[in-house]
């Protein structure tokens, strides 16, 4: 699965644990995931108080890279191995990879759920 520059960078800045603990990290990761399934949230995921310390710009970025990661792996229909290697090469942590690939699993279930509840209503009407 190949990404733009701009998100490898992303992913890269994410990796690095002095820009964020494992904890911001999490939180930064289920926010893009939500901006992704909930787009009414018009970016007030990223206004949780532990990212309010860190360089808006910065998680602007890697915000960004998440989401371009994820719709890519979507658009490819890429496995959790996929995905997995993507972020190896952009240097995340074992750990890091597990919850990132075990929420993109979440969210392929989830908005897979949407797509039909929407097709449903789409034909019964």
């Amino acid at each position: 699965m190949e990404l733009p520059e701009y998100a490898l960078k992303g992913l890269q800045l994410l990796a690095d644990p002095s820009h964020f603990s494992d904890k911001t990290f999490h939180i930064l990761v289920e926010a893009a995931f939500e901006s992704l399934l909930n787009p009414q949230t018009d970016g007030a995921t990223l206004d949780h108080a532990e990212l309010g310390n860190l360089d808006l710009t910065l998680v602007k970025q890697c915000n960004v890279a998440i989401a371009t990661c994820v719709l890519e792996a979507g658009k490819q229909n890429a496995d959790a191995s996929t995905l997995s290697t993507v972020l190896e090469d952009c240097r995340l942590g074992g750990e890091r990879i597990d919850l990132f690939c075990a929420t993109y699993q979440v969210w392929c279930l989830l908005y897979s759920i949407v797509l039909l509840c929407k097709h449903c209503r789409f034909t019964a009407n």
